[in-house]
This record gives structure tokens, sequence and C-alpha cells, in this order.
């Protein structure tokens, strides 16, 4: 028979015992700090392995168009230059004259024509319109191409924007003329011109 006492102490023995297996698995009150159900321990990716660097603004910049020599845009055939007005702004036929700053031009590797930092330019997109110069831009009006006749050291100069050339009306040797664009027509164009600092091609 199991007397009051002797059940007493079989619960106080049990009830030890699950304390003991509690406390063996970390789980007794106390041990440690719980989680919330569903709280991953697992960590995430760091903020810097999930930043992805920039385009650097350098490597978008388009590199700046560098001079490719200085010299006179002449017409092979009257001793007229292409030169700057007095108002610094028209571009006119002038009798070359060697040294002279307004006549001296210099050519870039985008295309342009410069003097005094400014490009050469025409006015308008038809034929007649007359050339001058302006703020550079980038604009395709501000661009040529430096042509070759046969395999002579001149050639028609092409305004890329307008596909006109270059031209001094009627090969005029009257100084101030102002420069016009004229129709494109190859080895007929109306006024060749040969630029002192353009390699042609030799024959």
């Amino acid at each position: 028979m199991i007397t009051t006492r002797s059940a007493a102490a079989l619960a106080a023995a049990a009830c030890l015992a699950v304390l003991a297996g509690c406390a063996s698995h970390g789980n007794a009150p106390g041990a440690g700090a719980t989680r919330s159900p569903g709280t991953s321990t697992t960590a995430g990716p760091s903020a810097a392995a999930r930043t992805t660097a920039a385009p650097s603004a350098a490597a978008s910049t388009p590199a700046a168009a560098a001079p490719g020599g200085t010299g006179t845009v002449a017409n092979p055939f009257n001793g007229m230059c292409m030169a700057l007005a007095a108002d610094r702004t028209t571009v006119v036929a002038w009798k070359c004259s060697p040294g002279a700053s307004t006549q001296q031009w210099t050519g870039y590797s985008d295309g342009t024509l410069r003097i005094n930092g400014r490009c050469l330019a025409v006015t308008g997109p038809g034929v007649g319109a007359k050339a001058k110069v302006a703020a550079c831009t980038g604009a395709a009006s501000q661009k040529w191409v430096i042509g070759q006749v046969s395999s002579n050291d001149f050639g028609p100069l092409i305004n890329t924007g307008t596909g006109a050339a270059l031209a001094d009306p009627g090969g005029s040797t009257t100084n101030g003329t102002p420069l016009v664009t004229a129709p494109d027509r190859g080895d007929q164009t109306r006024t060749p011109w040969h630029v002192s600092f353009h390699h042609y091609m030799a024959p």
C-alpha cells in the first residue's frame, strides 16, 4: 500500500526528473533568448553585396575634337583665300596674304574648320546661303568634307549638313566678296579649294 507520504515523494521525484530533462535540452525557462515562430535566423545578403556600381560618367563622355593642322584655304586659280571679314562673322574671298591671321584656319578631327575658336558654318540649308563663323555646336552644318579632283591637290569643300559646296561666286577677285554655297558637281564644282594643311592623295 502506498501511503500519502510515499505518494508525495514519488510526485516530487517525477517533477525533478522533468525539470532535469528540460534543462539538458536548453529549453528551461530563462535558459536563453527565444524567437517567435516563423522568424529566420539566416543572415540576408549584405548591403554591399546588393549594391551595383553605377557606370562611370567619364565612360560616356565623347572625346573632344583635336586639331589636325592650321593654314590657308585658297582658290588655286585666282590667288584668293577664304578669310574672316572685319565683322568677325562673315566669311569672304580675299587676296591671299602670307601670315594674315584672318586667313588662318584650323581643321579638327570632327570635320570642323575653325578660326578664333569658332566654326565655319552656313546661314541656311539652300544653295546660295552665305558662309559665316559661329560658336561651335557640333551641328552637321558646321562640318566639312575636303574633296579632291582627280589626283590634284585641290577639290570642293562640301558641307555635310546641306550637301552643298563652298563657292566664290563667279570666281571673283574682289576683296570682301561673301562666300556662298553652290551645288556639288564633283570635278565641275564652281570653286575648288586647296587646303594647305590637308594631305591629298598622291597620283
